[in-house]
Order: structure tokens, then sequence, then C-alpha cells
């Protein structure tokens, strides 16, 4: 069966019955009444798998992750709901949002951050403990802001960075997403059932041919340290825009896949083998559906 929950806007509230055999329902977030909305969500009793869409490009209000018209703290809590899919937030304001709400069966959660820090990605492994599914886009239309420095004198470059990119009087340095990677390893907490992980960062910005140094993190310790503390972990994607990680034990054929991109032009490469696992962020899912 499909519905789509748009149609009820022409129907008063009280006169929409309840759907409890709908497991799988999509909504997008952003409408004109929030307060209305979450009563029309709120004829989804049984969600097993929730999927809440943003505007393309665009980002979650405030007031759609925070009571009284927030659809999450109605949702986290229904003990069904095992899969969740958040549009567009920071990370500060999605753990606000949800630290004092109970989120007892969640094992697969697809996020789209503005940033992400390895502070916020430890509290999210100690808010979802259960998860088996962590797949995280970060998303952001300035990629000055991963790096810390710009260097004029390309003698203070250390010699294990990378330098890549055609333009510029200085090289764009301290990379802040290689850091992240680098210092995963030490992460407090990882939720230990896990068996897919991908993070991955993107940026809308058109000039990214600027000279910009990175370091490439140890990925197979990374692994090696993930694989010890997470027994069933089976994949990873590790997307730092300039390079990118892709580990699979195992492949439908048995075979191990490892793969590591350097450069931006490689790591595009790889990005047209993306795994199926990320088209829930796909536009095509963008309208509203509920399904069973």
């Amino acid at each position: 069966m499909h519905f789509n929950p748009r149609s009820m806007n022409q129907k008063p509230v009280h006169a929409i019955p309840s759907f409890p055999n709908v497991h799988e329902l999509r909504a997008v977030l952003g409408l004109p009444t929030p307060s209305q909305n979450l009563i029309i969500l709120s004829k989804f009793p049984a969600v097993h798998i929730l999927r809440l869409l943003g505007k393309p490009r665009g980002r979650v209000h405030k007031c759609l992750l925070f009571p009284p018209s927030s659809p999450l703290a109605l949702f986290l809590p229904v003990a069904a709901l095992t899969h969740i899919t958040i549009p567009r937030c920071s990370p500060q304001d999605f753990i606000a949002c949800i630290q004092d709400t109970q989120s007892p069966n969640i094992v697969s959660l697809h996020m789209e951050f503005t940033k992400l820090d390895n502070t916020a990605f430890n509290t999210l492994s100690e808010l979802f403990p259960r998860l088996t599914e962590l797949l995280i886009r970060i998303v952001v239309s300035d990629m000055s802001r991963w790096f810390s420095c710009e260097i004029y004198d390309s003698s203070q470059l250390k010699d294990d960075e990378v330098v890549d990119g055609q333009f510029g009087d200085s090289v764009r340095a301290g990379s802040k997403l290689s850091k992240f990677f680098i210092q995963l390893a030490n992460t407090p907490t990882v939720p230990p059932n896990l068996e897919h992980l991908a993070i991955s960062w993107e940026c809308y910005e058109k000039h990214f041919d600027e000279l910009s140094a990175y370091k490439i993190p140890d990925f197979a310790q990374l692994r090696d340290t993930l694989v010890v503390r997470c027994t069933s972990l089976t994949w990873l994607w590790f997307d730092g825009f300039y390079f990118l990680y892709e580990w699979c034990d195992p492949m439908p054929d048995g075979s191990v896949k490892e793969v590591t991109a350097k450069t931006f032009m490689s790591a595009y490469g790889m990005h047209s083998q993306v795994p199926d696992i990320f088209n829930d962020w796909d536009p095509l899912l963008w309208p509203v559906l509920a399904t069973v």
C-alpha cells in the first residue's frame, strides 16, 4: 500500500484516521504548519522506518527539531522504530533535541549535518548504543572551513602532507578532516554492534581547485582499531573530499575490498561506485510517501 499524507491537508485533522499498519514513513520537514503536521504524523503509531527529509540544500529550522513541533520527540520513544533518517541540521541542535528522549531500539541512523567533530560523534555513539548502521554526511558551502590556516611558503608544509589543486597564491593547510579521521581511532565510544559506518564530507562550492594541503590518515590502522571494537564490522566508507577510503569484508564473491584515493580526482572517480546504501539522500525520495 502507498499513501501520500499531503492529500490529508484538505481534511480536518480530527477526521484523519489512524494508520497502525504503516511501517515505513517518509515525510518532508519545512512545511508551513508544523504543529498540524505533528498531529498528522501522530496518526502513524507503529512506524519501523522513519525518513525525515528536508528541502534540497535546505537546513531544517530549529522549531522542527525541538518540542512542541518535533517529529523526533514524537517518534523516538516508539518501541517499533528501528531506522531513522535525519535531514540537514547542526549536530549540536540534533543532540540537544534528543538527549532527554529514550530511543531504545534504533539500529540504523542516517544523518546530514552542517559540521562534525569527534565530540559530536562520540555523543551520538553514546545516545544510540545499539546501532548496526551509522551513515553521516557533512555538507558545507565553503570548504575553507575545513582548514585552520593558509601557508604562503610551501617549505613550511610537512613532508607527509599531500598538496592538491592548481591555483592560489597560498596553500590552505591544517586540514580538519584529516584530524577528524586521525582522532577517530581514539574516540571513547563506538557502538559495539556496528556493521556499516560511513562518514562523508561534501561541498557545494564550485571552485574546489585551490591549492590545499592535507594528511592522508592511516586508514589501515583505523580499520584495525574499529574491527577490534566492533567485531561485526563489514563496511567502512570514509570520504574526506580530497581523499576517500573504502573497505568491505566480505564482498559478495567472498573477497575483501580495500581502496584508498589520495587526491580529489581519484576520490571523484570512486564516487561513481557509491553504494546503494546512500540512496536515502536521493532527491527522488523528497516527496512525502508512506508505505506498508
